[in-house]
């Protein structure tokens, strides 16, 4: 798929969360820590693909909270690091 086409439906999937008040989470899935980026470079993303900056940053405190829950566990090889 396009890189184009990718993020159009990123943005699109925003914009429908936003419509239908879903909370958003971002997910890394990086298989190692070399693919891993930092916080402020996730929220500059979203932020440019359309969230809003409090919705940007909302979204990567749920996703870490979520995570700690489940023992901080994401899949098998991969867990939060604490930052």
């Amino acid at each position: 798929m396009e890189r184009a086409k990718l993020l159009g439906r990123i943005a699109q999937n925003i914009a429908l969360c936003r419509k239908y008040h879903v909370e958003i989470v971002l997910g890394s899935f990086a298989s190692d820590e070399f693919e891993m980026r930092a916080p402020k470079d996730l929220i500059s993303f979203l932020i440019t693909i359309g969230m809003h900056p409090k919705e940007a940053k909302e979204a990567l405190i749920y996703s870490n909270e979520f995570l700690r829950i489940k023992d901080k566990i994401i899949k098998e090889g991969l867990k939060v690091i604490d930052e």
